[in-house]
């Protein structure tokens, strides 16, 4: 569960000032060299000592107040406790897909069935490889985007090389003509290089969108990268959900180009006059420019089984776990 920016922000400034909070409690000033995620504490080495011995809290990960401060908001901002009660979270429910304090069960949840250990629960979600499948559909994305660059790179060139072929039998025609023709001649380029223009502007709208998407896929990579080093099993499975709105938000972004009429391939077509080398006064146009669209070629392919893995592993945790 995520804390609200005021919580937050206590957190933060605990971390930044870096002083051990147990020592402050008795009023003594003492700088800390760990945090405890799970406790949200900042401690210091003989506070940690003692953290790391007592019954309660020896099995959390501490880990460096170093290590804290790089952390991204999405692992930081993870707390271990519920904001509304102050409590220890304890249970998750499968319906709300969020985890819960006892007197949230009473409350927010007093009429759900299947509440499952969070302990429990945030062990089996990383034992399935929870982050593993999250990566692997980061992965695709990414393979998406790049192949659609490149695919749209491609466009550019071979609307470039019909644009300067189409400029060679202009001018070829234009040879052909006297003086007469030159009026229609620049009306004709005007065209093409106007057309030609949209097409390459449409393109780079999308290279550009892509190019956003991309670097965000890289941004959620380094998260993927930090859960695994830094964060603890509840900070995974909590921090993951987010990361998976996120995930999807981009999957349907790349789905949603094979649905539409950017990916179509665009070519640079110029129409002329038959009669263009007979009728010299009474011609008044050298040509017209159009565009010609193809079907994409380009192939989107989007790992679904991420999705199956998660709901499946719902259902064996449904099966193993006690229900309330």
């Amino acid at each position: 569960m995520f804390s609200d920016d005021v919580q937050l922000k206590e957190i933060m400034d605990t971390a930044t000032n870096a002083l051990c909070i147990i020592c402050d409690a008795q009023h003594v000033t003492k700088c800390a060299n760990f945090w405890c995620p799970e406790c949200d504490d900042a401690l210091c080495t003989e506070c940690n000592s003692h953290h790391s011995i007592s019954k309660a809290s020896r099995h959390h990960s501490v880990i460096q107040i170093e290590d804290y401060r790089k952390l991204p908001t999405d692992i930081s901002s993870i707390v271990h406790h519920c904001i509304e009660h102050e409590k220890t979270l304890q249970m998750y429910c499968p319906r709300h897909d969020q985890p819960c304090c006892l007197l949230c069960i009473s409350t927010t949840h007093k009429d759900c069935t299947g509440l499952l250990t969070i302990e429990e629960m945030a062990k089996t979600s990383k034992s399935k490889g929870l982050l593993e499948s999250l990566q692997k559909s980061l992965d695709d994305l990414k393979g998406n985007i790049d192949s659609i660059v490149k695919d749209r790179q491609l466009n550019l060139a071979n609307i470039e090389h019909q644009k300067n072929d189409i400029y060679s039998v202009i001018k070829r025609l234009r040879e052909n003509i006297n003086s007469h023709f030159d009026k229609l001649e620049q009306e004709i380029r005007k065209e093409l290089k106007a057309t030609g223009c949209d097409l390459k502007m449409k393109i780079e709208e999308l290279l550009k969108e892509l190019g956003e998407k991309s670097e965000k896929i890289t941004m959620l990579q380094n998260n993927i990268l930090d859960f695994k080093n830094h964060a603890s099993d509840v900070q995974i499975l909590i921090g993951s959900k987010t990361l998976e709105k996120k995930i999807d938000s981009v999957e349907t972004y790349v789905q949603s180009l094979s649905e539409d009429e950017r990916l179509k391939q665009l070519s640079l077509k110029c129409t002329y006059n038959e009669g263009i080398e007979g009728l010299l006064t009474n011609l008044v146009s050298f040509g017209s420019a159009s565009v010609e669209s193809s079907p994409r070629s380009v192939e989107i392919k989007l790992e679904k089984n991420r999705q199956a893995q998660i709901i499946s592993s719902s259902t064996v945790w449904e099966r193993n776990c006690t229900i309330f």
